[in-house]
């Protein structure tokens, strides 16, 4: 069950990528050249997040998740910690994170609260609309509509 969750999760992600780097050199006036695509999560934790909390609700309207603005830290790292966004399931405290890679870390990662690379501060209000159509276009690209299972 969890490497179905793992592909459809990396699925998403790679969907997600170039119209969040589209966003990113529009939104503030970068050149394409300037986009870092060895490493293209970087500065794209709030939107993937958000993205992800879109599909979430769409795909099983039940859960609830919220998004987290907190401090990433990295295991081994030169730095403390990194302002970062990730989603975390009401409830049982499930994290994922789709953007931990932009710290040296797995390309996907589903833990819990008790993770110590995550200090969460606050629950945020997801702000960004151009989630939506994001999302809408992957479901449509996806021709399925089955509930994703959380067993994890």
């Amino acid at each position: 069950m969890k490497k179905l969750l793992e592909k459809e999760l990396n699925d998403i992600r790679d969907f997600l990528l170039p119209k969040i780097m589209e966003y990113q050199i529009n939104e503030f006036g970068m050149h394409p050249d300037e986009v870092d695509l060895d490493n293209a999560t970087t500065g794209a934790c709030d939107l993937m997040s958000e993205a992800l909390i879109e599909y979430l609700h769409i795909k099983n309207p039940d859960e609830k998740w919220d998004l987290i603005h907190g401090y990433f830290v990295p295991e081994n790292a030169l730095r403390r910690e990194y302002t970062h966004y990730w989603i975390e399931r009401d409830g049982d405290y499930t994290i994922i994170d789709l953007t931990a890679d932009q710290f040296g870390d797995d390309k996907i990662v589903i833990t819990n609260r008790d993770d110590l690379r995550y200090e969460d501060v606050e629950i945020c209000q997801p702000m960004k609309e151009c989630v939506k159509p994001w999302v809408a276009e992957y479901i449509e690209s996806q021709k399925r509509q089955r509930p994703i299972s959380f067993d994890i």
